[in-house]
């Protein structure tokens, strides 16, 4: 009450002072109000009736008294008599004032008469609209539509009115495209209250495009009930069943982010058959081969390119009916992944007929993925998959570009190529699809670039506050069914870097198993349910695990159709595979053959991943091979084959599956009593787990393997989220920093080289190499004072020597300080989190 009080006393100040003023200024004071806080000289011109110059001089006596203020001083010259050839200079010159306060707007609107002020709106809006070109409209259509909505109890001619509605529709739109939603439903909704209840009979266009538009922006804005109130108007009153697909459209993506994933397919199919196509709601295998047969007949002769020159899709119903196709794609993949082949055979199969349209790269993307993931064939799917590219590239289509994007990184590159290739063109299409309001989509690419970037080891600190950014923009966007997925890998990254009670239990901060699992069971998600299992297989197995490891993964088994073609699969296989041969050993005998037949079975299908991919799955065939020759008693070749693993999986910048095949190595070693090679290699696990920042699990190697584990070894966390990893450099402790190759090659090294510059050469080459740094320096104390003798960096290939450099500007002084008093190895993953040395102008530059 206070606060009020107080608040209206400053407003009966404010309305004292004005009317202290000329009656000129206090008009035009008025006036301003209106349009509002921040207001341009020439709009206010227009509505007063004046000219700029004119408008400015009456305002002057409110800006000596500090009522308004001029932004910028562009104001200055305008006040200045023009001579006669600047006059239309000065018209054209942009001058803004803004209230001192908002009180002070509150005031000089309070002076208009409560009774008036709908018609000063509305006169207000008509002398903007009468006074914009047709070409600024657009660009002015807020300030006009708004005064003109204020004012619009008083129009009472309906061809007036119809106007204004279609206003409101630009208006609408244009917020819309703005992620302004819940202005852009406002605008609409008030669009169709200027129409009236005869809206659709008198101006069917306008009033179809508004109610469609305005279902949209209630699905975007998060109100489904209105949505559907929305969409069941066009249903109702649509002369066609081609202007009912848009709104249909608009139901099926709210039906999705909502997960009613079958009723956005019923609705679909519904449609469908409407526009006279007729797809199976429940199709068997027989369906799925019969369509494929059919398609393969359909491309029969037709080379893959010559798909580029087919003609533009001009027929309005097939060109509705591969929209609706398009927009379930997602849906069937998840709960229903038998109806989603018949979908792309379809799509192409209208592409074929009748030329393509703006959503044939999906379909080719979907053909390419049906032909990698359900048969197998993953040249030609890989082929159809570049295709979708190259037409998404010559049509020059934003439309459907963040989906066939998702599809080609997701479902078939991984078959081919690195998934370190696909991060950027998802990040790309992230962007994308929140800026054509593609959401769904954008929420895929989110997901995948996250998914990819755990599974190709980027550092876990870091990509957990990736994965915590994209998901809060998800919850805004009201995406329930992409914010679940995300939430599962996120949990798994909490889960390792030691933010959860069990590291092998996805509960915690961002998901809990136990509720979601119960939601996706109901709606049969089946992806969702697969992924679940899976990194809970990979949890389990990590923790050593086993019982729990098996048990999840013949879970996972029973939903591996939900996850046909994408990377979920090999990542299944490859653990599966590792947790039968850990458990193999204390398994009965009768169990063992059918543990050993199922191993055997997966690695025929890696080896032949390992053909197409040898980047991403070859090492991960070596080291199951080497587990399955550890289980047979075959010293040599298991030997041979972790080796092979070690180094194909760092050539390809996998750390967490070298670590891994350090860890799996170093526990064979200690079966063959090896002990000292076994502390070797753990140790190097130890290392590189560090590196990837999985905590949880480093902390588990060190209370497993204390043995192998020296006790001086300590890992710890910053209160910034930063890890650092501190290693007493004194002992046979310096090989955890380094590999057993790296100290050979470095010995080799001195006793080959004579000459210091080249010794020093080819320690810093092997330095960088076997430390995975992208820049190196050799320091050396000499006189009591440390000087850099060497520097390189990996990218550059190139090495000086012998420069006795100062070492201010070039590294970070505190940390080679703390190093050099301390003598212990320093890791920093996020040294500008480190309170120790985050104030380090090296630091804090770089």
């Amino acid at each position: 009450v206070k606060k009020r009080n107080f608040t209206d006393n400053v407003v009966e100040l404010m309305v004292a002072k004005i009317e202290k003023l000329s009656s000129k200024t206090q008009e035009g004071l008025k006036l301003a109000a209106c349009i509002g806080n921040q207001f341009e000289l020439n709009s206010l011109a227009v509505i007063w009736e004046t000219s700029a110059r004119e408008t400015a001089l009456n305002l002057q006596e409110a800006v000596t008294e500090g009522l308004i203020q001029p932004l910028g001083d562009e104001y200055k010259t305008i006040l200045l008599e023009p001579l006669e050839n600047e006059k239309v200079k000065f018209e054209q010159l942009e001058v803004e004032y803004q209230f001192g306060h908002d009180r002070i707007q509150q005031a000089a609107y309070s002076l208009i008469p409560d009774e008036l002020k709908q018609r000063v709106h509305l006169r207000i809006g008509q002398l903007l609209l009468q006074n914009t070109p047709e070409s600024e409209i657009e660009d002015k259509i807020f300030d006009i539509v708004n005064q003109l909505n204020d004012g619009s109890e008083l129009v009472n001619n309906q061809e007036e009115r119809d106007k204004i509605a279609e206003l409101n529709l630009i208006a609408g739109q244009k917020a819309k495209s703005s992620t302004a939603y819940q202005p852009a439903l406002m605008y609409l909704q008030q669009g169709l209250k200027w129409l009236g209840t005869d809206g659709w009979k008198m101006q069917y266009e306008t009033a179809l495009a508004l109610n469609v538009e305005a279902a949209e922006a209630a699905y975007l804005y998060g109100q489904f009930e209105e949505m559907e109130t929305l969409v069941s108007a066009v249903v109702q009153n649509a002369k066609e069943v081609l202007d009912q697909v848009k709104a249909y459209e608009v139901k099926i993506q709210s039906y999705i982010a909502q997960r009613k994933l079958r009723e956005a397919i019923d609705i679909a199919l519904d449609i469908l058959k409407l526009l006279g196509v007729r797809l199976p709601k429940n199709p068997n295998k027989f369906d799925v081969l019969l369509g494929l047969v059919k398609t393969k007949l359909r491309l029969a002769g037709k080379p893959i390119e010559n798909l580029l020159a087919l003609p533009e899709m001009t027929a309005p119903d097939k060109k509705a009916a591969m929209r609706i196709l398009n927009s379930i794609v997602s849906a069937t993949y998840f709960i229903a992944p038998s109806l989603m082949p018949l979908l792309t055979f379809k799509g192409v199969s209208l592409s074929v007929k009748y030329g393509n349209s703006f959503l044939a790269p999906a379909r080719y993307a979907g053909y390419g993925i049906i032909l990698c993931g359900f048969f197998g064939d993953i040249e030609s799917g890989y082929r159809y998959g570049n295709l979708a590219l190259r037409v998404l590239k010559q049509l020059n289509i934003r439309n459907v570009e963040v989906r066939t994007v998702f599809a080609v990184n997701w479902f078939i590159k991984h078959w081919r190529e690195h998934p370190r290739q696909t991060l950027q063109s998802l990040l790309d299409s992230y962007s994308t699809g929140l800026e054509i309001l593609e959401l769904e989509y954008a929420g895929y690419c989110a997901i995948t670039y996250c998914y990819y970037s755990y599974f190709i080891g980027q550092e876990l600190v870091c990509l957990e506050r990736e994965i915590a950014k994209y998901r809060a923009v998800l919850q805004k966007l009201n995406q329930t069914q992409t914010l679940l997925l995300i939430n599962q890998t996120w949990q798994l990254v909490l889960n390792l870097i030691g933010k959860s009670q069990n590291p092998y239990f996805l509960i915690g901060e961002a998901y809990n198993e136990s509720e979601t699992l119960k939601l996706d069971i109901e709606v049969h998600n089946t992806l969702s349910i697969l992924i679940l299992y899976i990194y809970k297989l990979i949890l389990c197995y990590l923790f050593e695990q086993e019982q729990e490891a098996m048990e999840n993964s013949a879970l996972a088994e029973k939903f591996l159709h939900g996850g046909i073609g994408a990377p979920t699969v090999p990542i299944f296989n490859f653990y599966d595979s590792l947790t039968r041969l850990r458990v193999y050993p204390s398994s009965p005998k009768s169990q063992q053959k059918r543990l050993y037949r199922k191993v055997q079975s997966n690695q025929k299908k890696m080896k032949k991943w390992s053909r197409y991919a040898p980047m991403n799955y070859l090492h991960k065939f070596y080291l199951v091979e080497a587990e399955r020759y550890r289980i047979l008693g075959k010293v040599k070749q298991a030997i041979d084959y972790y080796d092979r693993a070690i180094a194909l999986a760092k050539e390809n910048q996998y750390i967490q599956e070298e670590a891994l095949a350090y860890e799996l190595a170093a526990k064979f070693y200690l079966s063959q009593d090896k002990e000292l090679i076994a502390r070797t290699y753990m140790q190097e696990a130890h290392y590189r787990y560090s590196r990837w920042g999985a905590i949880a699990k480093v902390k588990d190697l060190e209370t497993r393997y204390p043995e192998l584990l020296q006790k001086s070894q300590s890992s710890f966390r910053t209160s910034g989220n930063s890890k650092i990893s501190v290693t007493s450099t004194s002992g046979s402790q310096s090989s955890e920093t380094l590999d057993l190759a790296t100290v050979i090659k470095a010995s080799q090294a001195i006793s080959g080289e004579i000459i210091l510059e080249q010794l020093l050469i080819k320690l810093m080459k092997i330095l960088l190499e076997n430390t995975g740094a992208q820049t190196g320096y050799l320091i050396f104390e000499q006189e009591s004072k440390l000087t850099i003798q060497a520097s390189g960096t990996i990218e550059a290939d190139s090495i000086t020597v012998l420069q006795s450099l100062p070492l201010e500007t070039r590294v970070p002084i505190s940390i080679i300080n703390y190093v050099t008093r301390s003598r212990e190895s320093v890791i920093c993953n996020h040294a500008s989190t480190e309170s120790k040395f985050n104030a380090d102008a090296y630091i804090q530059q770089h």
